[in-house]
């Protein structure tokens, strides 16, 4: 039972990615196949990591415990390449459009810094996720503030998008907090660990249920 709380998220991950698919089948606009595209890179990041948690690492390695940092650091080059490409195609102002071309560009060149000499491969880069949440929090508010001066009015709940954007804000807005102290927690070996993982499950589970939402409502028009 504890084993399957863990890694709950994966239910509404993988209901929401298989829903996402419809967005190639029925034509839906770039941005949602982007994004669908993204739920599928996740999926396989966390498929991939529990297999090498509990069982590839002792066929590939000599460690007598699996980890998992480094698989999510090389993930998050992807991920974030398609939550900000995302945003770049839901955005319609030339200049948000150069904003995410010139943060991005800084968060590529920052992440390899990480990941080469400041916090390492082997341990999480709470540094480049901290970065690249801020951005996503910044991007998400640059959308909704988009939503509010668009003419003619829409119904908030039968936009996709929305659903997608108010799922990353809140994801990366309340855990920022766990972000920059997760590494510090687990060099103490502090039993807040256990509970920052939880809010870390229930912020994804919530995340993942607002995505599949967004795949549930009617085919976006073409802009």
């Amino acid at each position: 039972m504890y084993y399957l709380w863990l890694h709950i998220f994966m239910i509404p991950l993988t209901v929401g990615t298989i829903l996402s698919l419809k967005s190639f089948r029925l034509s839906w606009p770039t941005p949602y196949k982007i994004f669908s595209a993204l739920l599928i890179v996740f999926w396989v990041t966390e498929t991939f990591t529990i297999l090498w948690k509990y069982w590839l690492f002792k066929v590939f390695t000599s460690n007598k415990i699996g980890d998992v940092y480094w698989i999510y650091n090389l993930s998050f080059f992807i991920q974030y390449f398609l939550i900000f490409y995302f945003f770049y195609q839901i955005l319609k102002r030339s200049i948000q459009k150069k904003i995410i071309k010139i943060i991005g560009f800084i968060y590529l060149l920052f992440s390899l810094f990480n990941i080469s000499y400041l916090e390492g491969f082997r341990v999480l880069n709470t540094y480049t996720f901290a970065i690249a949440s801020a951005i996503s929090i910044f991007l998400c508010v640059l959308y909704f503030n988009q939503l509010k001066n668009e003419e003619p009015v829409k119904k908030l709940y039968t936009i996709p998008a929305v659903w997608i954007a108010t799922g990353l804000f809140l994801y990366h807005a309340t855990k920022y907090p766990f972000i920059l102290g997760f590494n510090y927690l687990t060099r103490q070996k502090s039993p807040l660990v256990f509970t920052a993982y939880n809010l870390y499950l229930v912020l994804g589970c919530l995340m993942f249920s607002l995505f599949i939402i967004a795949y549930r409502c009617k085919p976006p028009q073409h802009n």
